[in-house]
């Protein structure tokens, strides 16, 4: 008996060791010419290495005998990590992660699906197309029928969004995301004396800590469910990001010291979890305990999320990607320079400055930045857009030259090497094979883009900044171009504002020696007048970086509000510069 129990249990495990693997090729154009010449169609498997349900596709799905099994008869399949390779993120953004396509060996697309596909529904699909079945794919989304519509684009797309928010618990449409460019929006409005938008933006913040780690802080991705309580763990740097910088904005809107308190969670699990000894930070991490392999059962993030600090590190740490994308840099570089002026933790700053060092030494080559490192010769639109933004927030808050000259620069390169021609930018340069896919124009990098040329007109008086903008506009926010967009509307909004009205200018006249400067750089950094562009001018180093903004010296350093044609009088303190805030609303 013993002996057949144990031949049993060796003949399974040598039928479990044999069991097929999916042979994953690599994104990139060697792997779809080989579909190419071997006549085999390409499966593509887009996915995020923090994706949940990417990893139960992966273990029941491929991992299923007969489906790995045709998959390595009668395909090449590529597996495309969206968070290494942008182009393949905003090329599968529609169907989300996971996403299968499936081309015919001529590039073709024949099948098309968003999320998780189980064996049962994945199996007719590739033995139709394994068979020869080449009826190409049709998208099911109709057009626009805004095409000819007349009227505002601004007046229009907020009408919209709002049109999309949940008055009962906050937020937009039914799953619940922190979208930080929606709640930027209406804090922008509430500025200008939107009370309805005040409470919006406000209540949505509160809501939103449903869905941040009462234990280790940081926002989690989203909410399946309504009630912001059907919580997705994912963490993503870019989230955190977003958060910080409304948080900063809601403290300078409120005075309220609880958004100051939150945002120090955010910032103790990025400082612990994400950020690196030498500079810059990590970019996800995984919303479940196991799931790559491990030994260990993989234990949900409901479940590991409920325990505390203790626990968890017994149970052990989630899987993080540690690498280092230029994207999340930026973007935390802008939050942490916006956070600096009200947070006071004086490393907030420091912090900023590290992660711009980082990149400068590691990321940046031939004026641009590469996505991460060991990613030679290939930029990304998706990573130039954010570290302009980056950059441009680190000078206002430190008024340091060089990153304004740094964001010159690599506004430059970004017009040299990813400009189509013809207003809009695309989302890839260089690299040493071409994919055979379309070098598309990503409307999201190209609105961020917009908005970080604006700043560099604001900064610098070169008109040519703002005209590149309002190409960018013209080619994507009319009426038709915002329709389909949902409520993901918030970037195109503060774009169509800050084009239809500069933004204001406050300007400090006086020599940084001064401690009075510095007093009146620190009021101002607390100020809440959202989009506000910040100029330090000493008259003893020369014109300021906008020649149009050099004020008289004076026996005292003093700031100069100006916007719509006009400037204040001198303002001498921060009981100055909140009079005259309110009295241009």
């Amino acid at each position: 008996m013993y002996q057949r129990v144990v031949l049993f249990l060796l003949l399974s495990m040598g039928l479990q060791a044999q069991a097929p693997k999916v042979r994953w090729r690599p994104w990139s154009g060697t792997s779809f010419a080989q579909g190419k010449a071997e006549g085999k169609p390409v499966l593509v498997d887009a996915e995020a290495t923090w994706c949940h349900w990417c990893h139960v596709m992966e273990a029941k799905t491929y991992g299923d005998p007969e489906v790995a099994g045709l998959v390595n008869a009668s395909f090449v399949a590529i597996k495309a990590d969206i968070d290494l390779h942008p182009d393949a993120q905003e090329l599968y953004s529609d169907i989300g992660w996971p996403g299968t396509t499936l081309y015919a060996p001529d590039g073709r697309v024949l099948w098309r699906h968003r999320g998780y596909i189980p064996k049962e529904e994945f199996l007719p699909v590739l033995k139709r197309i394994a068979e020869g079945d080449r009826s190409p794919w049709k998208e099911e989304e109709p057009a626009s029928t805004l095409a000819a519509e007349a009227g505002d684009p601004l007046v229009w797309g907020r009408k919209e969004v709002d049109g999309h928010f949940d008055d009962n618990r906050g937020g937009w449409g039914r799953q619940k995301y922190p979208i930080a460019m929606n709640l930027e929006e209406l804090f922008r409005r509430a500025s200008e004396g939107d009370g309805s938008a005040r409470f919006r933006a406000l209540y949505t913040l509160s809501q939103q800590r449903h869905i941040t780690d009462p234990v280790w802080g940081g926002i989690f991705q989203y909410s399946a469910g309504p009630d912001w309580h059907e919580v997705h763990f994912e963490k993503l740097a870019t989230l955190q990001a977003g958060y910080l910088e409304n948080l900063a904005e809601a403290y300078r809107a409120t005075g309220d010291e609880d958004w100051k308190r939150d945002a120090a969670k955010v910032l103790r699990f990025l400082r612990r979890f994400f950020q690196h000894p030498d500079g810059g930070y990590s970019a996800t991490v995984d919303a479940d305990l196991g799931g790559h392999g491990a030994a260990k059962p993989r234990l949900l993030g409901k479940d590991y999320y409920a325990l505390g600090d203790q626990a968890r590190l017994r149970a052990g740490l989630p899987r993080t990607d540690t690498r280092r994308y230029a994207q999340v840099q930026g973007l935390l570089m802008s939050a942490l320079a916006r956070l600096a002026g009200v947070q006071e933790d004086p490393q907030v700053l420091v912090d900023a400055r590290r992660t711009a060092a980082y990149a400068e030494a590691h990321l940046k080559e031939d004026g641009g930045y590469l996505h991460g490192e060991g990613q030679p010769g290939v930029f990304f639109l998706q990573d130039q857009a954010a570290m302009l933004k980056g950059l441009l927030a680190l000078f206002e808050s430190t008024q340091d030259a060089a990153y304004l000259k740094r964001a010159q620069s690599l506004a430059e390169f970004i017009q040299a090497r990813l400009s189509d021609g013809k207003g809009l930018y695309f989302a890839r340069f260089g690299g040493a094979e071409a994919l055979p896919v379309a070098n598309r124009r990503p409307v999201d990098d190209n609105l961020l883009l917009a908005r970080g040329f604006i700043r560099l007109h604001a900064l610098t008086g070169e008109e040519m900044w703002r005209g590149r903008a309002k190409s960018i506009a013209e080619r994507l926010c009319t009426i038709a171009g915002l329709d389909g967009q949902g409520r993901w509307l918030g970037e195109a909004l503060l774009l169509l504002a800050e084009l239809k009205e500069d933004p204001p200018h406050l300007v400090i006249s006086g020599p940084l020696s001064d401690s009075r400067t510095g007093d009146l750089l620190a009021a101002i950094q607390r100020l809440w007048m959202p989009g506000v562009v910040i100029l330090h001018y000493d008259p003893a180093l020369g014109e300021p970086s906008n020649p149009e903004l050099s004020f008289p010296i004076m026996k005292a350093p003093a700031a100069f509000l100006c916007g719509k044609g006009t400037c204040s009088k001198p303002l001498l303190n921060s009981e100055d510069l909140e009079k005259e805030r309110l009295r241009r609303r």
